[in-house]
């Protein structure tokens, strides 16, 4: 369970007016201005080095289109940790090496502020100090729950992640085609847009993982068709709706330095566009872009196709525990409950958007069960249960306990408990390599969003990803393998009205997704369950 270790306050008479030290103005009602371009903090340590989160409650001063943001860097006794480009107030929640953190009883945090000005330096204020961030609030908190997570020892390691307006060194990155920076993302504008990314020599097979949203006329977001290439080579073509996050394999380019890539967006000539100022249309939004780069994968036959009912339901039963959710939909976890097992799954029952999904396993769940970030509502007027939704990684989940018998703050501890430790157990599973992943959504998905998932995975471990789809162009239960650990598998027609398959063709994926896998060489066995129940009717 994460636990509260500080919470500090800063300004006139704040609490945590004690722990600065060089850097600093005076207090003020309720905040405290940095002084300077280095600001340092003397912290108390949590009993244990490991699983310390920091979360820094700030605003940068920031003046006109004079001054847009303010670059942070965060330093913990000399070590860098992060660094950040800000524009509006934030909440940053950070993970504190261990190694910066040993043998002391107390650390140093440091803030280094090059973009800090006076308000002078604009000719409309006399104030001389030379502001960077006012700072609010300070909470320390211990996880210990993180010194227990397995090693990232996945085929795939993140080399960079870049934010698009949110650090300033992605300005270069940006050619033909973009709006300015705004509050988090930039925004493609026109036919073709152009970004520029700067590889390592020989860097092997390297992909990225891009954060979009395409955008539509008043404010609605609808699908833009997008052709997306690199050095002049097509990569994928997509048609972009609401906000989410896609994989893509870069050509290689074995000499490093600059990579194009572009952005044809073949829907600009719609009318119904919204338009920048300059008239040019939106098309979408890039929040992040994930470089990953790929050790050794495993080879695969791609013409390789399982077939059909491959197993009957009556002897499937315990073959049903090789599978776990990826969130959004309760099927797999319904379906599993028939055959009388109740695993232990995080996102068996959870919801979550696929971009948030991206996000949330490649920083290993970093956040989550804060008591003090929970949203926790009752479910509806009769208090027949919950709805618990998390706030650092937004996942959402309903509980079954009755909000007349289980108070909000007993539920609040036990969420707290449970949390980290289902995520830690989801993280080991996905590193052990005991069990297939499926993502399914009710709505249409894409091959990039399915293998951004994977991409995701594939920081940790080895794993493979069942990518269920509904399409009434393929048999109902055909599994049909994309890549070495990327399988697609096919639901037929939806039921109506709540768009769920027949427990049959649930039944036959899962059967011939068992049988691809076993073909190519990765044997699950039959696992016993942690809970077994008496099987429905």
């Amino acid at each position: 369970m994460i636990r509260l270790s500080a919470a500090l306050a800063f300004g006139a008479g704040g609490n945590g007016n004690a722990a600065l030290r060089t850097g600093w103005s005076a207090p003020e009602d309720g905040f405290v201005w940095s002084a300077g371009r280095v600001s340092i903090l003397h912290l108390p340590l949590p009993s244990s080095p490991d699983g310390v989160l920091l979360e820094l409650a700030m605003t940068p001063y920031l003046h006109g289109p004079a001054l847009i943001r303010q670059c942070v860097g965060v330093s913990v006794n000399g070590m860098h940790v992060a660094e950040r480009e800000l524009r509006e107030a934030v909440r940053w929640l950070l993970e504190l090496p261990a190694a910066c953190l040993k043998n002391a009883a107390a650390f140093e945090l440091t803030l280094h502020l090059p973009d800090a000005v006076a308000p002078a330096a604009f000719g409309d204020s006399n104030d001389s100090r030379i502001l960077g961030i006012r700072l609010d609030r300070l909470v320390l908190l211990h996880d210990p729950g993180r010194a227990a997570l397995p090693l990232r020892a996945g085929r795939l390691r993140l080399l960079e992640c870049f934010e698009f307006g949110a650090n300033q060194t992605t300005a270069p990155m940006l050619g033909e085609g973009w709006s300015k920076p705004e509050g988090g993302h930039v925004t493609a504008l026109g036919r073709h847009s152009v970004l520029w990314l700067d590889v390592p020599k020989d860097p092997g097979a390297l992909s990225i993982i891009l954060d979009m949203k395409a955008l539509g006329g008043a404010g609605t977001a609808r699908p833009q068709r997008i052709a997306v290439g690199a050095n002049g080579r097509l990569l994928d073509y997509i048609a972009l709706g609401d906000q989410t996050a896609l994989a893509l394999d870069l050509p290689d380019h074995p000499g490093g330095g600059p990579l194009e890539i572009t952005f044809d967006n073949l829907d600009a000539g719609d009318p119904n566009n919204a338009l920048w100022a300059d008239g040019r249309p939106m098309i979408f939004m890039l929040f992040r872009l994930h470089l990953l780069q790929e050790h050794g994968a495993p080879a695969w036959n791609a013409a390789y196709r399982a077939p059909i009912g491959a197993m009957s339901a009556a002897s499937f039963g315990p073959e049903v525990t090789h599978f776990e959710s990826l969130g959004n939909l309760c099927e797999l976890g319904l379906l599993q409950r028939k055959f009388g097992y109740e695993p232990a799954g995080l996102l068996r029952f959870a919801g979550i958007r696929t971009p948030h999904l991206v996000e949330t396993l490649r920083n290993g769940f970093l956040g989550l069960g804060r008591p003090d970030t929970l949203d926790i509502s009752v479910r509806d007027d009769d208090q027949r249960g919950y709805v618990v939704i998390d706030g650092p990684t937004s996942i959402a989940v309903q509980t079954p306990v009755s909000a007349v018998t289980v108070s909000e703050a007993a539920l609040r501890r036990q969420v707290g408990r449970n949390f980290p430790f289902l995520a830690r157990k989801y993280l080991e599973d996905v590193v052990a390599g005991n069990k297939i992943f499926v993502f399914h959504r009710r709505d249409p998905t894409t091959e990039p969003e399915a293998r951004a998932v994977l991409a995701a995975l594939a920081q940790w471990g080895d794993p493979t990803v069942l990518w269920v789809q509904f399409d009434p162009a393929e048999p109902p239960g055909g599994v049909l393998r994309l890549g070495p650990r990327l399988l697609r598998g096919f639901l037929g027609v939806p039921r109506e009205p709540y768009r769920y398959a027949s427990e049959e063709s649930w039944i036959s994926v899962l059967v011939n997704a068992l049988a691809m896998v076993r073909l190519g060489g990765q044997c699950l066995s039959p696992q016993t369950p942690r809970h077994k129940l008496k099987a429905s009717s």
